[in-house]
């Protein structure tokens, strides 16, 4: 007599509740309507619409459209809101600014009435999407599609900036030719020739720290999505765009891109995900990137983007410079105001990183807030929202990316999609 195969407790246990988690979850019940799939395609491409202006003043292309996605839902969801539990921080984070807000300005005696009432918008724009709507209309699958055209966009842009910098010296600037930048400084110069003199590609961007922030989400995606599938094809796309990155030469793209390389190899290494031999194999090709890079480009420009991050070397385009961007002002600061801030807005945010924006807004008791939020999803979060949230809090230090459109792509993959 044949013998029945033996299941165990444990498994049956852990089945059960995949069966009992996906039918409490609202996002598994709810069918796809057509703001979701438009919702969930269009993120990414806002994302870097932002780079261009609108005729409106203080408003790029990209806000407007997620002003428009804003009103949309407004009148669609009929206020049904549903909160990201592990965005509920970051709400938090905005009431407070709120209830600063007035209090700073008291004690300030500066009101700056346009720009706190900008950023009050956008930053309640952005919470507002990262928070609600992602959690009510985000369909995973046409979002990772839609970033993953986009990236391989963005990769063949600088591919082709890559090898016309080795052949004639010179790069080409991707630019829709009849809108213009946000930064008029790059409006008014050739933006990419400029970057070419030193090496540095810009891809679809203006700067080739723009690039690495809009590439490391695919990245992370290929590499620490939880799927039934085989990994072998993904990690070799995730060469691929670490490649890209590289050859970017920008400093933050490299630190983030060997960090995300070396949580990988260290989990896949414990969690046997992987053959020896075919994570020997992975090893050897990552390590042979810088090899790559050191065969095709000239030695300054390699000089140039190590000496960017050492704290000897300081001018506006290091590393060190833009993580002290913003120090003095609030250093500044009274005791009083150092732990509450100057108010949201209430002074430019030029030349200020995530960091320093935070601590002059909204003091020690806003940067706290953050702290929570972030430890939060690197306690109880998927493999891919832990990665996604350790890059971010890098970004945080270095680039103003928790007051840009950027937050919606590393908000997403940190709620807790596997």
């Amino acid at each position: 007599m044949d013998c029945l195969p033996i299941i165990s407790a444990e498994r049956i246990r852990q089945d059960m509740e995949q069966i009992t988690s996906r039918a409490q979850d609202p996002r598994a019940q709810r069918p796809i309507y057509g703001f979701s799939k438009l919702f969930s395609v269009s993120m990414p491409w806002i994302t870097w619409l932002h780079i261009y202006d609108t005729p409106i003043p203080g408003v790029s292309l990209g806000y407007l459209a997620l002003v428009l996605v804003v009103l949309f839902s407004l009148l669609n969801d009929k206020l049904e809101w549903k909160l990201y539990r592990r965005h509920a921080w970051l709400l938090c984070y905005y009431l407070l600014a709120l209830l600063i807000l007035p209090v700073a300005i008291l004690l300030t005696g500066e009101i700056n009435g346009l720009q706190i009432a900008n950023r009050i918008v956008k930053q309640g724009i952005l919470i507002y999407i990262v928070a609600f709507l992602a959690y009510r209309h985000v369909v995973w699958s046409y979002f990772k599609r839609s970033l993953q055209v986009i990236s391989y966009i963005a990769a063949a842009a600088i591919l082709i900036q890559f090898v016309m910098v080795l052949t004639t010296g010179r790069s080409v600037e991707f630019k829709i030719p009849f809108l213009s930048y946000c930064n008029e400084w790059s409006d008014t110069k050739d933006f990419s020739q400029i970057m070419a003199k030193t090496g540095r590609l810009t891809s679809i961007f203006i700067e080739p720290s723009h690039y690495t922030i809009f590439a490391i989400p695919y990245i992370i995606i290929l590499l620490f999505e939880q799927t039934d599938g085989r990994t072998g094809s993904k990690v070799w796309q995730a060469i691929f765009f670490s490649f890209c990155s590289i050859i970017s030469v920008s400093s933050l793209g490299t630190v983030c891109v060997v960090l995300i390389w070396a949580i990988y190899l260290i989990e896949a290494f414990r969690g046997k995900r992987m053959s020896k031999k075919k994570l020997f194999t992975m090893s050897l090709l990552i390590v042979l990137i810088p090899v790559f890079v050191k065969l095709f480009m000239s030695d300054d420009n390699i000089s140039f983007s190590i000496m960017r991050l050492l704290p000897s070397y300081y001018n506006s385009t290091s590393v060190w410079s833009k993580i002290t961007g913003g120090s003095p002002e609030f250093h500044a600061l009274s005791p009083v105001l150092k732990l509450i801030g100057r108010g949201i807005g209430n002074i430019s945010p030029i030349f200020m990183t995530g960091l320093y924006m935070v601590l002059n807004y909204t003091g020690f008791l806003g940067l706290a807030i953050l702290a929570v939020w972030a430890a939060g999803i690197l306690v109880r979060g998927t493999p891919m929202s832990r990665v996604s949230v350790l890059i971010f809090v890098i970004m945080f230090f270095i680039q103003p990316v928790f007051f840009a459109p950027t937050i919606i792509t590393y908000g997403i993959l940190s709620g807790g999609h596997k």
